[in-house]
């Protein structure tokens, strides 16, 4: 189970170019009872797009994430992640990497 929520703002400094600020959140939990398998994700992130057909951008950027997982070691971040919290009992752990993206808008 999980959802998502984040808001934004696009500016236009061309007719075709577009750049994007958006902040985005993430929870999900695997259903069990209390914290255990609860991991939240946030990402902050500059798009820029380039408009090829009438309502269809090709989009691409650079985002920072920031990971807070419950007793889940996993590692998320391909390069450059930083522990940026571990508790003493090993129960949280909030980590954070960068990320690029590459994608297809559709407006």
């Amino acid at each position: 189970m999980g959802c998502g929520r984040g808001m934004g703002a696009s500016l236009a400094p061309a007719e075709r170019l577009c750049v994007d600020l958006d902040v985005v959140g993430h929870w999900m939990s695997d259903g069990d009872v209390g914290n255990a398998g609860t991991e939240t994700l946030a990402q902050g992130r500059v798009l820029v797009g380039f408009q090829v057909f009438d309502r269809v951008a090709l989009v691409a950027g650079l985002s920072y994430n920031v990971v807070s997982a419950y007793r889940d070691p996993s590692s998320y971040g391909t390069f450059g992640e930083t522990v940026l919290h571990d508790d003493e009992f090993g129960d949280w752990t909030v980590r954070g990497f960068p990320s690029v993206s590459l994608g297809v808008q559709i407006f």
